[in-house]
């Protein structure tokens, strides 16, 4: 009695899982993370990549107005990118430098905010 009922949900699963992946591929590309901040009107978004054969880790922030809205947007929405290799960011023993990590990410966002007042 069941056998229908499970061709129907692994039919449902599969073609989810099928749009999914075109939406990340298609929609989302490199992008990891997005924020709203509807009182001043701007997204932020996040994405990185890397290229095959380097060891070069790329983070890309960018600010845009949110859609619909009239007034200008806050910041400039040219992007800012950080690159800086694996190493630099990973102790020798292999554990995570975070402290490294956490300064270059708030510097690209002191970069990226500032680009307003240029």
């Amino acid at each position: 009695q069941t056998k229908w009922f499970s061709y129907i949900s692994v039919a449902i699963y599969a073609l989810t899982s099928a749009l999914a992946l075109v939406y990340s591929y298609a929609v989302q590309r490199d992008t990891f993370f997005v924020g709203y901040n509807k009182a001043k009107g701007h997204v932020v978004s996040a994405g990185s990549r890397t290229k095959s054969g380097e060891d070069t880790y790329r983070l890309t922030l960018t600010t845009r107005p949110i859609r619909g809205r009239q007034d200008p947007p806050v910041f400039n929405s040219k992007p800012v990118e950080l690159k800086q290799s694996f190493a630099s960011w990973f102790h020798e023993d292999g554990e995570f430098a975070s402290a490294k990590f956490s300064a270059d990410v708030e510097s690209a966002i002191d970069a990226l905010l500032a680009k307003k007042s240029e």
